[in-house]
């Protein structure tokens, strides 16, 4: 998994922009790998002090992540970054990444 963090959350038509660097798109796409690979992108409040609660009995994280399986992905000839689409259907939720695991376990992808 890859993870990345943004306080833009703008986005239209069901799903949300986000510049990854190529190198990162690169690693991600691609089917030749034996752990499959997503990446996750945490949206988080433009106010630094609102990112986290922390305490001895819990770690809250406020607002969403989503996730993208990057494995179908095309090369590209981009060589500074890639503007990938994370659909707003994908939010990276305790159930998501249960449906995921089953299906890697059973040979699928994520």
């Amino acid at each position: 998994m890859q993870l990345k963090c943004t306080e833009r959350m703008a986005g239209r038509n069901g799903s949300f922009p986000f510049a990854l660097p190529i190198k990162n798109y690169n690693d991600l796409r691609g089917d030749d790998v034996h752990v499959p690979r997503i990446l996750v992108v945490v949206f988080v409040p433009d106010t630094l002090d609102l990112w986290l609660e922390q305490s001895e009995e819990r770690l809250l994280m406020k607002h969403c992540a989503y996730w993208l399986s990057l494995r179908d992905a095309p090369e590209t000839t981009n060589t500074t970054n890639v503007t990938v689409q994370l659909p707003r259907t994908q939010q990276f939720t305790v159930d998501a990444l249960r449906s995921m695991m089953l299906r890697i376990g059973h040979g699928g992808s994520p």
